[in-house]
């Protein structure tokens, strides 16, 4: 199985098989690669908030605040004033690529959980679910920021496939270390 606990009075020990390495390069991965993903919103904010875009409030906000507006358009997520202002064109390709990233934010603390803990029991599974979880998420974003929402299944379906693949073993194992698969089903 690749994973031994052992208890004491002060300590809980734990050893892995060296495939658990896959795990941490997998989950590591996963983790970077979302981060990577939210680089084409700040090109976006330079390319739609710049200076110019940005001085229609700059009395405004230097009267409440004391500075100028924050480059980039921040805090405005997509929704927010300096986006109401945009042309439709450039308000659906920002909203786009941020639905994109929020949508890997959203779901990337579940995967990465679940990553490590079907990874103590499956570290070569979990390492290929890090992967194919990598691939949906590039194939998701790509299509979601290019072409709009419907044109993210593909990759969403992938992503799922990859949960599925750490979700499962992870519940499983946890469930066995229980005892409750032996007692309830007598597996």
């Amino acid at each position: 199985m690749g994973i031994t606990f052992r208890l004491s009075k002060k300590m809980v020990s734990l050893e892995v098989s060296p495939d658990f390495g896959w795990v941490i390069v997998g989950a590591s991965s996963i983790a970077l690669h979302c981060f990577i993903q939210g680089a084409p919103i700040g090109g976006l904010r330079k390319k739609f908030f710049d200076e110019k875009f940005l001085s229609k409030w700059a009395d405004q906000h230097k009267k409440y605040f004391g500075t100028a507006p924050a480059k980039g358009g921040y805090p405005d997520m997509g929704n927010g004033l300096y986006s109401q202002q945009l042309p439709y064109d450039q308000w659906v390709i920002f909203n786009n690529a941020q639905r994109a990233h929020h949508n890997y934010l959203e779901g990337v603390t579940f995967m990465i959980t679940w990553v490590i803990l079907g990874g103590l029991f499956c570290p070569r599974l979990a390492a290929g679910a890090s992967a194919l979880y990598i691939v949906g998420r590039q194939l998701f974003a790509t299509a979601y920021r290019t072409k709009g929402p419907s044109a993210r299944l593909a990759g969403g379906l992938l992503c799922h496939v990859a949960e599925l693949m750490v979700f499962l073993p992870a519940m499983y194992h946890g469930l066995k270390l229980t005892g409750f698969l032996d007692k309830y089903l007598g597996k």
